[in-house]
């Protein structure tokens, strides 16, 4: 095996040349007997390591099709394994997301918990006497919400702190002949969420894409420039300057991951183990970016609060979690290792579920009989495996994708409620930015296909939803998802009658409050007769309330049926 350079050196400014080994080392000769793996034998590996990357789109990838070169490390994985083309995440916030990854389950509702009576993906591997450690940057996903289960070791990492990536070299380092498993979850590209500066910053790595420019299409220019003036905005030239930066800043955060997953490979490569290593790296869900409107929900909704101006970026869809539109959903996943044959291209659709019985297949282990989704070994062998429709869903929408392209994208309750989201058909062969909505042309394909997302719906987790302590709140607000998610508790409706007035308005002022929650608050309060006070508190709900359902409620309590006192 070639020598490696020392991890901490990466950090300082000659990781260029580091960075330049790695891939050297990647798609060299020390890798060429992976080449050799036979496809129904294949050696079984004595290592399993999964990298989660926060928030990676798929299409800003080299190896995906991207025009800038944002991730010489992965492209180079995926060249010395499988790469597949289509797949799709469950959900695009991380919640459901991980829960439905590491449960193999598809999910009915926004939940942060994984389910305590399903075997969980780190538990097999425990259960099955693997050492398994888990390194994870992202807040939420954390012991209360049940992701510790099945790890011997679960650590908290401040991946914005050079040092706290330490612990990491150190166990992969200590990989030796034991099995193991380990879990590395990455917040980056994540946005970083403040309220001044460009909301991606890559801390450590050098800025190679901010000053650059042209990443925009015609079509993408044209749609902003077109959805800009229906929309009466101002200062579009800056805008338009503005979103091309960011996207670039974006970029330089997958960049600057890429170079990190390189850091750890090499220390793998070092002590002799990555030839005895399943690699698997994955994302939870990808980035808007601003492809598309916005809903309401969202930073759109808080800036609207917050009474700041109207502009083309706080318009437009930036972050994730509400929307199931492509760029949210389609998300890399690479394999690499033993039994996995090198310079694989899978172009049959797949989802993040699958990885976990994939993975467990691989190692040679049992799944358990409850999982939904598919070992993925039969599509590495070039086999023939029965068509699947992709599921999808958040609080607002859910989604199915056919094997053709074709995507049902079918609003919730509440999507119809808060967002006025009506039924949306779109194929992705001919209409890859989803722009025309074909739903109204072929209700065939909509009748056929909403059959198929109630399915799926039936068959996905739900009764727990979102249950927070204080310090996951902070981390659901932290992370931006507080407009996202509902977070405001909803009381049983028989109990919203005997609520005092006061206590209703509170809740109607609540950012985590759900539309239908709101809907039955006006409604009673419409029965009561209010003080003064409370028809402007009612009139400023009104003013900055998005939905058109609870806006007609509120307008017959304060102009209509409602009696109003004085003092």
């Amino acid at each position: 095996m070639a020598s490696s350079p020392d991890f901490l050196a990466c950090a300082r400014p000659t990781w260029k040349q580091a960075l330049d080994h790695a891939q050297r080392w990647l798609v060299g000769g020390c890798l060429l007997v992976l080449a050799g793996c036979a496809k129904d034998s294949g050696p079984k590996p004595r290592h399993v390591v999964v990298f989660v990357l926060d928030t990676l789109r798929a299409d800003h990838l080299a190896s995906y099709g991207y025009s800038r070169q944002t991730s010489p490390i992965l492209d180079a994985l995926a060249k010395r394994g499988a790469r597949f083309d289509r797949a799709l995440a469950q959900s695009s916030w991380t919640g459901s997301s991980m829960v439905s990854m590491f449960s193999s389950k598809y999910v009915a509702e926004d939940r942060l918990h994984l389910p305590g009576d399903v075997t969980t993906l780190p538990e097999v591997f425990k259960k099955s006497g693997w050492h398994t450690a888990a390194f994870v940057a992202n807040d939420i996903l954390n012991a209360e919400h049940g992701f510790e289960r099945g790890f011997d070791r679960f650590n908290k990492v401040l991946t914005y702190e050079e040092a706290q990536y330490q612990p990491i070299v150190e166990w992969l380092s200590g990989l030796g002949s034991e099995k193991s498993f380990t879990w590395i979850h990455l917040i980056e590209p994540h946005d970083d969420q403040g309220d001044y500066g460009p909301p991606y910053v890559a801390h450590d790595d050098p800025k190679s894409f901010r000053n650059a420019s042209g990443v925009l299409s015609q079509e993408r220019l044209g749609f902003l420039q077109t959805f800009a003036a229906q929309q009466g905005l101002d200062n579009v030239d800056q805008e338009l300057e503005a979103i091309e930066g960011h996207i670039a800043g974006y970029d330089d955060d997958v960049h600057d991951v890429d170079r990190r997953i390189g850091q750890f490979l090499q220390v793998l490569s070092k002590t002799g183990q990555l030839d005895h290593t399943l690699i698997a790296v994955a994302s939870d869900h990808g980035e808007g970016l601003w492809t598309r409107e916005a809903y309401w929900t969202g930073q759109r909704e808080k800036a609207m609060r917050e009474g700041k101006p109207r502009t083309l970026r706080n318009s437009l869809m930036q972050t994730h979690g509400t929307q199931v539109h492509r760029e949210l959903l389609h998300v890399p996943l690479l394999l690499s290792g033993p039994g996995i044959e090198a310079g694989s291209v899978i172009s049959a659709p797949v989802e993040n579920m699958d990885l976990a019985p994939t993975l467990v297949d691989l190692a040679g282990l049992t799944r358990p009989r409850d999982w939904q989704g598919h070992s993925l070994v039969p599509v590495l062998r070039g086999e023939t495996v029965p068509e699947r429709v992709q599921f999808s869903h958040t609080n607002y929408a859910s989604s199915v994708v056919t094997k053709e392209g074709l995507q049902l994208i079918l609003p919730t309750e509440e999507g119809r409620c808060k967002e006025g989201l009506d039924t949306q058909l779109y194929d992705w062969k001919t209409d890859p930015d989803c722009r025309h909505n074909l739903a109204a042309e072929r209700p065939a394909d909509v009748e056929r296909l909403t059959k198929l997302c109630r399915e799926r719906l039936g068959q996905g987790l739900r009764g727990l939803g979102i249950r927070l302590s204080p310090n996951s709140e902070a981390a659901l607000k932290a992370l931006g998802y507080a407009e996202v998610i509902p977070m405001t508790p909803h009381p049983p409706l028989e109990q919203i009658g005997k609520m005092d007035t006061n206590l209703l308005l509170d809740l109607m002022e609540e950012p985590g409050t759900t539309c239908l929650l709101k809907v039955e608050l006006a409604r009673e309060l419409r029965k009561r007769t209010l003080l003064e006070e409370d028809r402007l508190r009612m009139q400023r709900l009104l003013s900055g309330e998005p939905s058109e359902r609870v806006k007609e409620q509120l307008r017959q309590v304060v102009f209509g049926e409602a009696p109003v006192k004085s003092g």
